[in-house]
């Protein structure tokens, strides 16, 4: 999965529909970076209590679910692809944010009192459906990539160059 990010991240700016350094490449490096991190360093094992490995695990997975909504959307407008798959990827990169936003109601649930956070939700379901509409999301933006004649960053959208 991280590879294949990389690759899709990798080809917007070798081909010039973003920047080298832009909102998509960066918050692409640093989903990837997040899943690499995720991969090498275990989550805690709360039977035993917590660890450095897996506060950086988490830290790692947080960073990385955040960041790739803000890489595909800004990839999606950048890209001069067939539009249906732009909606969808944008459209991904929304659904992303919407399953990030019920991890954060439930965080802030248990900081008014409420129960904790991890058990308010069926979290292992909430995670499972945020992995799976960001992969998808990554995947949306692969039809746009071979399509089009000049993608040069000048030709690009002004938010999207920077």
């Amino acid at each position: 999965m991280a590879f294949g990010s990389a690759l899709v991240f990798v080809t917007l700016a070798a081909r010039g529909y973003v920047r080298r350094v832009s909102v998509s490449t960066v918050c692409g490096a640093l989903w990837v970076l997040g899943l690499v991190a995720v991969t090498v360093f275990p989550k805690t094992d709360w039977s035993v209590g917590p660890s450095v490995e897996g506060t950086i695990h988490r830290y790692a997975s947080v960073l990385a679910f955040v960041c790739l909504p803000f890489a595909v959307w800004s990839a999606a407008t950048a890209l001069s692809g067939p539009t249906r798959w732009r909606r969808v990827a944008k459209a991904l990169s929304l659904l992303a944010g919407v399953w990030l936003l019920v991890i954060v109601g439930a965080v802030v649930v248990m900081l008014a009192g409420g129960e904790p956070w991890w058990r308010s939700i069926p979290l292992g379901l909430v995670e499972r459906l945020l992995a799976a509409t960001e992969v998808a999301a990554v995947l949306a933006l692969v039809p746009g990539l071979p399509l089009g004649d000049d993608h040069t960053p000048e030709k690009a959208d002004p938010l999207v160059r920077y």
